[in-house]
């Protein structure tokens, strides 16, 4: 749905209808019917607990779309890792709908931002290494936030919420980070 609405929201903004307009608010309009159905089965099998989590997630996606996309920012940082966060909410949802404990469920998507928010700072300095032949932002960052990904995965790991091949996973990441980032920039 994003990639319609971002486009008829773009065009509308500069106050154009294109056949690309009438087409993305069509999309959208479709989309949107499928997500009602969808959240109504939903709600009748599963309640109203397992629809909570996406609730804050739609609300910061619309701002994502309102402040970056129809900017066309949607390639900053920042909409890169609210989206990846917003992403988490539904595996909340599908866990809880599968009979997770909120407890884990939250897990899960702390373990997912965990992977996804280094990840892409990862491949934002390996992009700009291969696009210019050096990392001309810090690649610190990107291993910075993999020793804290892994941080938070060992203390979930010592309340027993995760297994250890999951750290081991988070390292082997990190170690891929470190790499190919230090070999490239000899």
């Amino acid at each position: 749905m994003r990639q319609p609405l971002k486009i008829a929201l773009m065009d509308l903004r500069k106050k154009k209808l294109y056949l690309r307009t009438r087409l993305g608010i069509f999309f959208v309009a479709l989309y949107g019917l499928i997500a009602f159905l969808a959240l109504l089965a939903t709600l009748s099998g599963s309640g109203l607990m397992v629809i909570l989590p996406l609730i804050p997630a739609y609300a910061v996606a619309i701002i994502q779309v309102w402040l970056f996309d129809i900017r066309g920012n949607s390639r900053h940082w920042i909409p890169e890792v609210i989206g990846a966060t917003v992403m988490s909410a539904f595996a909340v949802s599908i866990a809880l709908a599968g009979g997770w404990s909120i407890k884990f469920a939250l897990t899960l998507a702390v373990i997912i931002v965990a992977r996804a928010i280094p990840t892409i700072f990862y491949v934002r300095a390996r992009l700009r290494q291969i696009k210019s032949g050096n990392v001309t932002t810090k690649p610190q960052i990107a291993f910075l936030l993999h020793g804290l990904a892994v941080i938070v995965l060992v203390a979930l790991r010592m309340l027993d919420l995760v297994p250890t091949l999951t750290i081991i996973a988070m390292l082997i990441l990190m170690g891929r980070a470190i790499f190919f980032i230090k070999q490239n920039q000899e």
